[in-house]
């Protein structure tokens, strides 16, 4: 028997009716195989002649993130005055993108020295009818310094110098420091670093480790421990939102460097994943005020947690602030997508 391609089987043909006829050689006999067809309606290789059953159908839909807490930090400094005001009231911008997304929010400030990462309000804000409103009340009158603002904050009164921070109190913006504390503030049992102390040398601005006289201090004791807790419940993942118009100072790096990774070993033994958010200046654009290595801490973070990046400014030459409610709407949606 001779096994043979398709196209030589059509060429052979002719041929071998020819030697098959009457007259022909009986003798010579070539024998065709449709190897194509046999396998295709014969029984398969292990004899069944039965067709597959068919296959369930597997939904890949992803599955949604569970809610995940929010942190809006503010830089209560007076050069943040008219946009805090503007993330305030764009702040439903924010909650309206995310959607169920969010579990909670919260807000602080980047006054260590007045808050230490405590919750503006002293707890945390749950999305629903209002939450708009309470988280406007809460930046307005409870962290933002918003000495232009006339609006009343509830029970009387307009928002007040005393909230800014001033070169007293809180002469760097320490972004970092205060999610750490705000996060140390939440977890269960945090760790030693979150209590450690430091003191302000008014002559450089730093924070240091020992008192050089000031009698100036900030960190926490045993009993800010659990004050956030209602803000991160079980959580494991947060998203924080970072507003300001400087970098980071934070007390716990060495001075001009952008290394973060004192930080992240930080947030690393709380055991919570931070997704950082920066409605912030980019460096050598319209930020005369912030230094470049103290940007670039915070655009560390933002790309190692895989977060976005906002511009405060318009841009040049005017360098008015940006549409602040499309950029916190922006930032809701990327909180929506995990």
């Amino acid at each position: 028997m001779i096994d043979l391609p398709p196209r030589v089987r059509t060429a052979l043909l002719p041929c071998c009716l020819a030697a098959c006829s009457p007259g022909g050689d009986k003798d010579a006999t070539l024998v065709l195989r449709d190897t194509d067809t046999a396998q295709r309606d014969g029984p398969d290789d292990t004899g069944d002649d039965t067709d597959p059953p068919d296959t369930d159908v597997v939904d890949t839909d992803p599955v949604p993130p569970p809610p995940a807490p929010v942190l809006i930090v503010i830089d209560n400094s007076a050069s943040m005055a008219d946009a805090s005001t503007l993330v305030a009231a764009g702040v439903g911008q924010l909650m309206s993108a995310a959607g169920p997304a969010i579990a909670r929010v919260g807000v602080t400030t980047l006054d260590i020295a007045r808050d230490a990462g405590a919750l503006a309000g002293g707890s945390a804000v749950a999305p629903g009818a209002g939450a708009a409103s309470a988280l406007d009340a809460r930046i307005r009158c409870d962290a933002a310094c918003a000495v232009n603002d006339t609006r009343p904050c509830a029970g009387g009164g307009v928002p007040s110098a005393d909230q800014c921070a001033d070169a007293l109190t809180s002469a760097a913006e320490e972004p970092l420091e205060a999610v750490f504390l705000t996060l140390c503030r939440a977890v269960d049992r945090p760790p030693a670093a979150c209590f450690d102390r430091f003191w302000l040398d008014q002559g450089s601005g730093r924070w240091v480790s020992s008192d050089p006289g000031s009698g100036i201090s900030a960190g926490l004791v045993g009993s800010d421990t659990g004050t956030a807790a209602d803000w991160l419940g079980t959580a494991t993942r947060v998203h924080v939102v970072v507003v300001t118009d400087e970098g980071d100072q934070s007390r716990r790096l060495a001075s001009r460097q952008p290394d973060v990774a004192p930080y992240a070993a930080l947030f690393d033994d709380l055991g919570v994943d931070v997704v950082w958010h920066l409605l912030g200046p980019t460096p050598a654009a319209c930020a005369p005020i912030a230094a470049d290595w103290g940007v670039q801490r915070l655009q560390a973070m933002v790309t190692a947690s895989g977060g976005t990046w906002h511009d405060l400014f318009a841009g040049e030459p005017g360098c008015e602030d940006a549409d602040v409610g499309t950029a916190l709407a922006e930032i809701g949606a990327a909180i929506a997508g995990g």
